[in-house]
C-alpha cells in the first residue's frame, strides 16, 4: 500500500512540532495530493507536477478501453489548474502537446477526444484559472474552470505569480509559457477532430480491402 504522506520536522510549525507533508501523488487521492503538494512550496510543487504527469500517462496506458479515462481526465484538469495558478503554463502546454501526440501513436485518440470535450486545451494568457487561482489554493480551480470553459465553447489559461491567501501565500515565478487564445482554440479544434479523422481513415481502409477481396 502506497503512503500519500510522510511526517517530517517542520521548523515553521507552531512550537516546532512535527507536521504532515504530502510527498507523493497517489492514484487513490491524486487530485487532493497534487493540490497539497503545490501548497507546500516551490520544490514540492515541481515534484507534484512531475508525478501527476507520470500518473496521467500510467492511467491512460493501463486503461482497458476507456475504463480509467475519466480519472485521467480529472488529473489533467487538476494539473492544468495547478500549473496555471503556479506560473507553469509552459510546462503544462509542453506536456499536453506531448500527451496528445503519444495518445495518437498508442491508439488512444478517444482519450484526446474526452479531454477536448471538457474544454481542456493549452493554457492561454486569457484563461479563467488566472482569476480563480488568485483567490484559492493552487490547482483547485482546475477542473471547474476547464469544464466551464468547455461548456462556453471557450478555452484559455494563465499562470499567476502567487497562490494561496494572506500570510500563507506561496510565491512562484511565471515561466512565460502561456500561448495566445487563438492558438489554444486552434489546438482544441485539432483535438476535437483527431478521433474522427482516425475513424474515417480506418473505414476507408476497410472499404478498400473489401473491394479488393470482391475483385478476387
Amino acid at each position: 500500500m502506497e503512503a500519500a504522506a510522510v511526517v517530517v520536522f517542520d521548523p515553521t510549525a507552531a512550537g516546532g512540532t512535527a507536521a504532515a507533508r504530502v510527498s507523493k501523488v497517489s492514484e487513490l487521492n491524486a487530485v487532493e495530493d497534487f493540490r497539497a503538494m503545490l501548497a507546500q512550496g516551490r520544490d514540492s510543487a515541481s515534484e507534484a507536477v512531475r508525478q501527476m504527469q507520470e500518473l496521467v500517462r500510467e492511467l491512460v496506458s493501463r486503461s482497458i478501453g476507456d475504463q480509467l479515462y475519466d480519472k485521467a481526465v480529472k488529473c489533467v484538469q487538476a494539473l492544468r489548474g495547478g500549473c496555471a495558478s503556479s506560473g507553469r503554463a509552459g510546462a503544462f502546454n509542453s506536456f499536453l502537446r506531448d500527451l496528445v501526440t503519444w495518445c495518437r501513436s498508442e491508439d488512444r485518440a478517444a482519450f484526446v477526444s474526452q479531454l477536448a470535450a471538457r474544454g481542456v486545451s493549452l493554457i492561454s494568457a486569457e484563461d479563467p484559472d488566472l482569476e480563480l487561482g488568485r483567490h484559492g489554493p493552487p490547482g483547485i480551480a482546475g477542473a471547474d474552470a476547464s469544464t466551464a470553459a468547455g461548456n462556453r465553447g471557450g478555452v484559455g489559461s494563465v499562470g499567476v505569480e502567487s497562490v494561496g491567501g494572506g500570510d500563507t501565500a506561496v510565491q512562484f515565478e511565471d515561466d512565460g509559457g502561456a500561448v495566445a487564445i487563438s492558438e489554444a482554440r486552434r489546438f482544441l479544434d485539432q483535438m476535437l477532430v483527431s478521433e474522427d479523422v482516425d475513424v474515417e481513415a480506418t473505414l476507408l481502409a476497410v472499404q478498400q480491402d473489401e473491394e479488393f477481396e470482391d475483385m478476387d
